[in-house]
């Protein structure tokens, strides 16, 4: 087996450098885990995962004394990629053998954003709000068998199957 992870912390070293009416944040992490496990001399198991996503995030934040009005937006923009994958290798006979694969993927893509604006004077305030995101989902199978009838010569054949949902934007 073998499993890593990292994420970055430039949003948590920045922070105390910013203003508390402008605060910026941006961090991304990743994790990979993998696993490999052999039954006995003719099956082996392959497990796979990764996840990783990516942030970004402002806030803004204003005072007009003028019209006595508090003003904060807030933002976010969001994307990752998710994989599960496992792989059957069969080895059916010293000169044929199979691989078999199932594997799902998910991509995302979130961008929301919230608006408050308060009217002191008037005891009132105005909000707005909004959220885009948009995806790929994919679910695959896919059986391969390798034949080797003679050192020289390679037959492959197989089959697969994959089924793609895009969603290009939902507001």
């Amino acid at each position: 087996f073998n499993i890593s992870a990292r994420r970055t912390y430039l949003d948590l070293l920045a922070k105390p450098f910013m203003s508390k009416d402008d605060q910026y944040g941006y961090f991304f992490y990743d994790l990979n885990a993998k696993l490999n496990h052999r039954i006995n001399d003719r099956h082996r198991l392959f497990l796979s995962f990764y996840a990783g996503r990516d942030n970004l995030e402002t806030e803004f934040r204003e005072h007009v004394n003028q019209v006595n009005t508090d003003y904060r937006d807030k933002s976010k923009m969001q994307w990752g990629n998710l994989l599960i994958a496992g792989r059957w290798n069969f080895n059916i006979s010293p000169r044929l053998f199979s691989n078999t694969t199932v594997a799902y993927t998910d991509y995302r893509f979130v961008v929301s954003s919230k608006s408050t604006e308060y009217l002191a004077s008037k005891d009132e305030s105005n909000r707005y709000s909004s959220r885009y995101h948009s995806g790929i989902t994919d679910w695959a199978y896919q059986t391969d068998l390798d034949y080797y009838p003679h050192p020289d010569h390679h037959v492959k054949s197989g089959v697969g199957y994959l089924y793609h949902r895009f969603n290009p934007e939902v507001l």
